[in-house]
């Protein structure tokens, strides 16, 4: 009982994971920053068709990015106030 348990759960987990955060929100997020960066040439269609896996690494790539100047402004500011 319990096997089952947890591989529903796992397996509820998993998609949640998939097709909420990784096809939702980051490849919206890298679709948005691509097209913002290069003036709306890319991503097409055709090359969301293509190369889906590539485009939410980008929208990862803009949360770590984000998350460091958040980290480097906060490092900074705490210094100067001491």
């Amino acid at each position: 009982m319990r096997d089952v348990i947890e591989g529903a759960i796992r397996s509820a987990v998993k998609l949640i994971f998939e097709v909420v955060i990784w096809d939702f929100a980051l490849f919206h997020l890298g679709k948005v920053t691509l097209l913002v960066l290069t003036f709306g040439r890319y991503p097409s269609r055709k090359d969301c068709e293509r190369v889906p896996g590539r485009i939410p690494m980008i929208g990862v790539a803009v949360l770590v990015i984000a998350w460091l100047v958040i980290a480097v402004f906060n490092n900074l500011h705490g210094q100067k106030s001491m």
